[in-house]
């Protein structure tokens, strides 16, 4: 059986079941089915990328299976032995679902995203920097979501940049889950069962549709709160930094696709604001860190 979702504004055909992605019945413009794909060489089982050019990139993750994309069009799925349907989407969503908007020409952040006052206002920063948390505590006070996680963006419009809806759901640690949502982290699903994550699916509150981004924050650890914007030259260096799939390494940039992704970087980083926006690392400060990113981001 095929089934058929929407997300990042692409309609998906898979031969797996996403509950995560939103249904659809449109024409597929990207295919994920299940095959073979060769083990890699001796010494590449622990890397995260094992093989890469401008057309195919394939991604081993010994927990989980062979993922390969191609062309933006294609991602081929050979799951590893024993792996859970929670444990497989997992990488299909984010390093297989990332790799094919980098190869579409999207330029894809690790970030999540809210709507505030019409527009688009992003979140970005290292793991664990609390950009889930934060956009859930938005979420909470009646914002909607615009994507969790992964941040696709597009800048072929030439007078703005344009922020994709993801699909409808946040993951969050239990102590996230009760500071951000006020919810218990016991009435949720775990991500997986040997991870600690809960997953919260949305019923409403989610954007169906893409919006122009007005800003990005770049979530740091600092004494008080405040927010300063980057250099032209800090700013693209963060985009750089943020990028998505450059947790695989520089071979996934191969020909075209590190072409259009440096032009990417540098469109983004030529119409849309970057700030840092330094708060001290503690979950109590929520309602005051939600309030200000509110304020800051309505006044742009």
């Amino acid at each position: 059986m095929l089934h058929r979702y929407r997300a990042f504004s692409l309609e998906i055909e898979s031969e797996l079941p996403l509950p995560e992605l939103v249904a659809s019945s449109g024409a597929p413009d990207v295919v994920i089915r299940l095959g073979r794909i060769p083990e890699p060489a001796a010494g590449a089982a622990t890397e995260r990328c094992v093989s890469a050019t401008e057309d195919e990139v394939v991604l081993f993750w010994e927990k989980g299976g062979s993922f390969r994309m191609r062309r933006g069009a294609e991602m081929v799925v050979q799951p590893a032995e024993g792996v859970t349907e929670e444990v497989l989407r997992t990488g299909i969503l984010g390093p297989g679902l990332a790799t094919l908007l980098q190869q579409l020409g999207f330029l894809v952040l690790h970030g999540s995203a809210v709507v505030i006052a019409g527009k688009a206002v992003a979140f970005v920063g290292w793991k664990g920097q609390g950009k889930s948390t934060l956009a859930a505590a938005l979420f909470a006070r009646g914002i909607t979501l615009l994507t969790d996680d992964l941040l696709a963006l597009s800048t072929t419009d030439g007078s703005q940049v344009l922020a994709e809806p993801g699909f409808p759901q946040f993951k969050l640690w239990p102590d996230s889950v009760e500071s951000s949502l006020g919810e218990s982290p016991e009435s949720l699903p775990r991500l997986t069962s040997h991870f600690d994550k809960r997953v919260r699916k949305l019923e409403s509150g989610f954007a169906l549709a893409r919006v122009p981004l007005a800003a990005i924050y770049v979530l740091t650890d600092g004494p008080e709160l405040r927010v300063q914007r980057f250099s032209p030259q800090e700013t693209f260096q963060q985009l750089v930094t943020n990028t998505f799939c450059a947790r695989y390494g520089r071979q996934v940039f191969q020909g075209r696709v590190r072409a259009a992704h440096f032009q990417n970087v540098a469109r983004t980083a030529g119409k849309v604001p970057v700030f840092r926006l330094e708060r001290p690392r503690a979950l109590a400060g929520l309602g005051s860190l939600s309030d200000f990113v509110v304020g800051h981001a309505t006044g742009l």
